[in-house]
């Protein structure tokens, strides 16, 4: 196990002991520990075996719904809704990859996911935003989810691309051009959509830093 790793296991271990404790109580270490692994265990997907047992931890959250206004997340800004979701596109990626990656459950899991996205759980509606926060940081994060978004969307367009150019039965190609037309739009106006946005940030707002998962995806 490599160091990154133990040190992220430790946060989990410490994690649910907290979760434990303190049980139905809100508790500022709890959501900063449960922050962290969200935000690190998902980024590690964009270069890491998730055969090598990265914990599920929150997968649980993928579809979470509440009509509770949410705090903007110290990681992940107005875009934690779209971490998991990350995650799972990532695990297709790699087992489209591997040639283990069937139809079925890619229907499935395309399925799941445009459920998520299209709820829009970014939009700063949906979010309490601090007070000493200014208005240029508040929209400069939902420019940064909104880039997110699409380039989760790029992403679903290149593995589906890449299973037809591998599959030779007429009938099997056909079921994986109804898939990628679940879609919505192209690959090609998803990534315009991921620039245009990622255009509009600023470099000096202090928020480009959540670029860098999307850099790892698209560039």
């Amino acid at each position: 196990m490599s160091v990154w790793r133990q040190h992220l296991a430790g946060v989990e271990t410490l994690f649910k002991f907290l979760a434990s404790k303190y049980r139905g109580t809100s508790n500022e270490t709890i959501k900063y520990a449960r922050s962290f692994i969200t935000y690190h265990t998902s980024i590690a997907s964009l270069t890491t075996d998730l055969s090598d047992g990265l914990d599920e931890v929150t997968d649980e959250e993928l579809g979470e719904d509440s009509s509770h206004l949410s705090s903007i997340d110290l990681y992940m800004g107005c875009s934690e809704s779209l971490f998991i979701p990350l995650r799972r596109v990532m695990r297709l990626r790699q087992m489209c990859d591997n040639g283990t990656l069937q139809i079925g459950h890619m229907r499935q899991e395309v399925e799941s996911i445009l459920g998520v996205l299209c709820r829009r759980r970014w939009r700063l509606e949906y979010f309490s935003i601090p007070g000493d926060m200014p208005p240029t940081t508040s929209k400069s994060l939902q420019h940064v989810a909104q880039a997110f978004e699409s380039c989760l969307l790029v992403c679903l367009h290149s593995i589906i691309e890449d299973k037809l150019k591998t599959s030779h039965v007429d009938e099997s190609n056909r079921s994986w051009t109804d898939l990628s037309d679940m879609l919505p739009g192209s690959k090609e106006e998803a990534l315009q959509d991921c620039i245009r946005e990622m255009d509009l940030v600023p470099m000096d707002g202090h928020v480009e830093a959540g670029l860098l998962p999307l850099l790892f995806v698209v560039a």
